[in-house]
């Protein structure tokens, strides 16, 4: 009886040991089938947590690289849409020189007009392209057409900037501004030339004061003057005071109004003819007593003309031709040189995102390639040393098989001779 447990306690380890080797060699086997050390967190805990961790950051990284390759199409569709607006509007001061031109046959303008508006519907395109399903151009709310002129009869500057998306500002990517404001210079900024005061008839409170102001005609013409105002002038006075003290100053016309009937402002038009002419000016200055500044409702600043956007241009070129206005035409040139000035610098801009975006991608790719390597550390066997330790395993199963096999046969031996 004693033998026979013993017999069997010996036979149960070499069984044992027999298949702790032979899982020795599956698992050296695998590690090399499959080129990793672990199969699963029980394996190795801290290498498989490591793992995790290094994956997750490869897919993090992954995924800023993604959205900078949308990020990248997009700058690179709005850098090549601002440089096709800059071409056709070259191309509108080419047609202007030829149509100011003296030798012009005045019929050819028609022609010229008709181009016009060719001209404007490309703009129109171009303010409108997309990526995707995203407007470029249209900020936040980049699934909505930033640009429509609701009937393509009527003049350029009637295109409206949708959904307020005025409001929405830039959308930014991964730190990245992404889309860029082009309102501005296509629909042109400010108002007719105003500078108002935001109380409703307002009334001159003891001590009064000084209102000192500048106007430049625009022309060349700059007044220097100060409106004396005393206590109890009401809105009626105070725009009388104003004019009287302009036109003894040499000014010519007024620059005062009631418009509407409560409130008072001041206006360029009224010394130009025209709210357009971006050199007239008029300056509130800093010399003007706070007290009659607060009565008013005025702060100090100064207003001047509005300033043209491209669409706005080609309504006047527009309007300039039709009238047969050559002199009109001479003074647009200048207006489309600012607007390719403004057109060149904002397509620099998109340029520079463009190159920041390309140092941050370089920067990111490098990343990768550490975690790759990380990982790589953590997860991939040694080749050579994974094999050497598949021979030992295979040496160490082979030797186990041959000792219980040989055990067993002396035993069985012994038992039969005994």
């Amino acid at each position: 009886m004693v033998d026979r447990i013993s017999t069997k306690q010996i036979y149960n380890a070499f069984h044992q040991n027999i298949f702790e080797n032979q899982a020795s060699l599956i698992e050296a086997s695998n590690k090399i089938n499959t080129g990793i050390k672990f199969k699963n967190n029980y394996d190795d805990p801290r290498a498989s947590s490591l793992s995790l961790d290094f994956e997750g950051q490869i897919l993090n990284n992954d995924m800023v690289l993604k959205n900078r390759g949308n990020v990248q199409t997009e700058l690179e569709l709005a850098e090549n849409s601002l440089g096709q607006m800059k071409d056709n509007m070259d191309k509108v001061k080419e047609l202007i020189l030829t149509a100011a031109n003296a030798s012009t046959d005045p019929s050819a303008l028609d022609i010229l007009k008709t181009e016009i508006r060719s001209i404007g519907q490309a703009l129109m395109q171009l303010g409108n392209t997309k990526s995707g399903e995203n407007y470029i151009f249209a900020g936040k709310q980049s699934n909505l057409v930033p640009f429509e002129l609701l009937d393509p009869s009527q003049s350029f500057s009637q295109t409206i900037y949708k959904e307020g998306l005025d409001n929405g500002k830039q959308k930014d990517a991964e730190n990245i501004q992404t889309s860029f404001d082009i309102k501005n210079v296509f629909l042109g900024t400010g108002s007719p030339a105003l500078v108002q005061g935001i109380k409703v008839n307002p009334t001159i409170s003891a001590p009064g004061g000084n209102l000192d102001l500048t106007v430049n005609d625009g022309a060349g013409g700059k007044k220097n003057f100060s409106v004396a105002l005393t206590t109890g002038d009401n809105l009626v006075a105070i725009r009388n005071k104003i004019n009287t003290a302009f036109t003894a100053a040499g000014g010519s016309g007024t620059i005062a109004q009631i418009n509407p009937p409560w409130q008072l402002k001041f206006n360029t038009s009224l010394i130009t003819g025209n709210s357009l002419n971006t050199k007239a000016k008029i300056d509130i200055l800093k010399t003007s007593n706070n007290s009659v500044l607060n009565d008013i409702g005025i702060s100090i600043n100064s207003n001047t003309g509005e300033d043209l956007g491209s669409l706005q241009i080609l309504d006047q070129v527009e309007l300039a031709l039709g009238q047969r206005d050559k002199n009109a035409l001479q003074l647009l040139l200048e207006k489309v040189d600012d607007n390719n000035s403004k057109l060149l610098e904002l397509r620099s801009k998109v340029g520079l995102t463009l190159n920041k975006l390309q140092n941050l991608n370089s920067i990111n790719q490098n990343f990768d390639t550490l975690l790759q390597t990380g990982l790589s550390r953590v997860k991939d066997i040694d080749f050579i040393d994974t094999t050497s330790e598949l021979n030992n395993a295979q040496a160490r199963l082979s030797s186990s098989i041959e000792t219980a096999s040989n055990f067993f046969r002396s035993n069985l031996s012994n038992f039969l001779g005994g």
